[in-house]
């Protein structure tokens, strides 16, 4: 298996404050890698770094072959788009519909949204994620379980090859945690993604990853698979 996405040594500050320290961690194709730990343990910002929303001091993220410290704008761009990313609260836009928040990506990528080859795409990601009626309605007429399906087809749609997920679920019922989770399992077989998980449920490592890093303090205690470290 080739690593797609590897952390070497990566550490990261707030003013005086280590959030991320000495982290190394490597992901491969097709993994779904979980990381878990507890509030304030630095996973989330550990997850920033991976896709340049976080500036890191030391180390290095390497995507894809690529040292992420020495790209450009135009190059870490590029790398941005090879991953999707879900959040907790969803981040859907209240004034926009399911379908052009899902078409978000595409207008920042300066493309036609309503072209043929985009609309096909937007249906699939909608019947993938099981909401093929609901391409008109608002956000505000969505369920939470809905509003996270939405925004997985969103993070979907520049073909990404990761999906990072920042306390995906947290927001959910159990019921619905567990059919999102089959989601993201359908999503890592049918369309080859690699998944990296951010979470505090133990529940949601067991269920649905291969790896998993304990992190504590910015720090990663252990990695391994979940069965062994369970």
């Amino acid at each position: 298996m080739s690593v797609l996405l590897e952390a070497r040594d990566v550490c990261m500050y707030f003013g005086g404050l280590k959030a991320v320290e000495s982290v190394n961690m490597s992901v491969n194709q097709g993994d779904i890698f979980g990381i878990i730990g507890q509030s304030g343990a630095g996973k989330s910002t550990l997850l920033r770094c991976f896709n340049g929303l976080e500036n890191f001091q030391k180390g290095e993220v390497i995507v894809d072959g690529q040292a992420i410290s020495s790209l450009n704008k135009k190059q870490m761009s590029n790398i941005q788009k090879e991953m999707g990313m879900i959040f907790q609260n969803f981040n859907l836009l209240n004034r926009l519909n399911v379908y052009d928040n899902i078409a978000l990506p595409l207008k920042f990528w300066k493309q036609d949204p309503h072209s043929l080859e985009n609309k096909q795409r937007i249906e699939k990601l909608l019947k993938l994620v099981g909401l093929e009626e609901k391409s008109q309605a608002y956000p505000r007429q969505l369920s939470g379980g809905q509003k996270q399906r939405v925004a997985i087809a969103r993070a979907l749609v520049l073909n990404p090859e990761i999906l990072l997920c920042d306390e995906a679920t947290s927001a959910l019922d159990p019921q619905i945690t567990r059919d999102i989770l089959n989601l993201l399992l359908k999503i890592n077989k049918e369309m080859n993604i690699t998944i990296v998980v951010v979470t505090h449920q133990m529940e949601v490592i067991k269920q649905i990853c291969n790896k998993v890093a304990f992190l504590k303090d910015g720090r990663v205690l252990s990695v391994g698979k979940p069965e062994e470290l369970f």
